[in-house]
Order: C-alpha cells, then structure tokens, then sequence
C-alpha cells in the first residue's frame, strides 16, 4: 500500500524462479503444492531455450491437480467463451484427463442458469457441456447480429443515442452482448463504433467510446480504424476526439467501406489517416493528424 509498482512476472526469468522457491518454502508439508511447483519449476527452466509458451493443460491432470473443486475453482476465472476455447484447443493427449472429469463438467452445466439441462442425462457431462456451449454460442452470433443491425438502422435515421443504449444494454442483460461485436456477414465487419463514426454520430460514438469502453482501434474488411473513417468524413470534432483519447494515428487502412473491397489497387499497402486526408484534400484534418491535440481538448 506504499505506492511501490509490482514487477511483470512474464519480464525475466529470475522473477519467476524467486516466485516459485519462495512458494514452496511456505508449503514444504504440502505434496499437492510441492508437486504443482516442480511442474512450474520444469516449465520455467525449459522456457529459457525455447520459445517462451506456457502450458497450463496439466491443470486437469488428476496427478497434479487432484479434485475436481479445484479445477473448477479454477475455470471460474474464465468466461464460457475462454473455456471453449481451452477444451477445444488442447492436444488430443489431455482430451481423456478433460473428459473423465464429469463432476468437473456437471458442476459447470448446472452453474449456467440459461441452459435447459435433462434431470436424467444421457449423454457424459462432458459431451453436455461442449454441445450446449456450441449451441449457446451460435445462438448468440445471430442474436448478436440482429442486434447490430437493428442499432444501425437507429443510427441511419439519426443520432438516436436513446435508441442504440436501450439496445446494447438490453442485450448485454439477455446474452451477454460484446460491445465491439463484429460479424463476417454484416457490414463489412463493422462493429457499433465504426458505424457510429461512418454515419457522423456524435452523440453515440461519445457514448460507445466513455461510457461503454469501445475498442477505438477496431477495424472493418479494409483495415479501417474509427479514426480512419472520421478522416474519410472529414470530420474534424471526432477526428480531434479520438486523438484526445488516444487513437494510433499510423494505423494504415486499404479501403473505406463505401468502396468495397475490390477496389484495391494491387499492390496498395493503404494509407494512414493523415495520407488519406492528405488524398481526400482535408487540409484542416491533415494538419491536426500531423501535429496530433493536446489532451486539454475536451
């Protein structure tokens, strides 16, 4: 509580290793611990003439990890979203540690609420899982989607910040809606920040970027930042807005979305937001995206 900073544990090496003989002088009885110390010890010391990649598959391990309350413990930190990616990208070597863990897997069903689970399963609680996971996800891709096609047709019509918020938060309280959702299907995979910025909405882009802590570097299909399409705009409030805030201003983008993908020129490697202003003949927006603004702007 003095204020000191606290080193990255990822930084050097030494740090690591001091952590981890640190530890295991506090738990010399424990042979749970002392075991889950050596593993990290070994993964730690081979780190150093390797390519550093952590494993952490041994977490369901019955030898390391013991009990299943403890690796369940230990999901809890992570979204289902995360999870599905874990189960699913492990080598096929783990796949029988992972899936005879049905206690494991049934305490996870049952800690999801919006799952309609069968009193008497058939199927192992493992297979349960990943097939209600796959199901919710697609699930929420196209109520996702529709989702953000209906706050852009609010924002065609205007500015309607009311509108797009009762949306977003409604569907952040019903499926866990992602603000910065973008789809390969729907708007050139624009999320809710840069059609705001597309169609000059002031009011909502504010409100996505302050309140909602949208991603301002997000890219559509062209490469284009927030900050790239209020360049094409010519829009010099947002321009000097997302600079206040901090966007990148050497971020190159190949197309605007108006003009589709296949206008690029072969070999065109795009252009950052002062070169298309500079293109575009926005002397005002090039000459801010040159100098950048100060932070006193707003």
């Amino acid at each position: 509580g003095g204020g000191g900073t606290v080193d990255d544990p990822m930084d050097t090496d030494t740090n690591e290793q001091t952590s981890v003989h640190n530890l295991k002088g506090n738990h010399e009885s424990d042979t749970l611990t002392e075991t889950i110390i050596t593993h990290l010890t070994r993964t730690f010391s081979e780190s150093q003439t390797v390519a550093r990649k952590y494993d952490i598959e041994w977490i369901f391990d019955p030898v390391i990890c013991g009990i299943d309350d403890l690796v369940f413990l230990t999901l809890s930190y992570l979204t289902d979203f995360e999870v599905n990616r874990l189960v699913t990208g492990v080598s096929k070597a783990k796949t029988s540690l992972i899936s005879t863990r049905q206690n494991l897997w049934r305490l996870k069903c049952m800690m999801n609420k919006r799952w309609n689970l069968p009193r008497n399963p058939r199927k192992p609680w493992f297979e349960l899982y990943v097939t209600n996971l796959k199901t919710f996800f697609v699930k929420r891709l196209k109520q996702s989607e529709e989702l953000l096609m209906n706050a852009v047709g609010c924002m065609r019509k205007g500015d309607n910040l009311s509108q797009v918020k009762k949306l977003v938060r409604a569907g952040i309280k019903a499926f866990d809606f992602h603000v910065d959702f973008t789809s390969g299907t729907v708007g050139d995979r624009n999320g809710l920040l840069n059609w705001a910025v597309v169609l000059e909405r002031h009011k909502i882009t504010k409100w996505l970027v302050n309140e909602m802590g949208a991603d301002i570097e997000s890219t559509d299909s062209g490469f284009f930042t927030p900050l790239l399409n209020a360049t094409w705009n010519n829009d010099l409030q947002l321009v000097r807005f997302l600079l206040w805030k901090g966007a990148k201003r050497y971020k190159k983008g190949l197309t605007h979305c108006s003009k589709g993908f296949g206008a690029v020129v072969a070999g065109f490697k795009g252009l950052t937001a002062e070169g298309w202003a500079n293109l575009k003949g926005f002397k005002e927006v090039e000459m801010e995206l040159k100098l950048g603004i100060a932070k006193e702007y707003i």
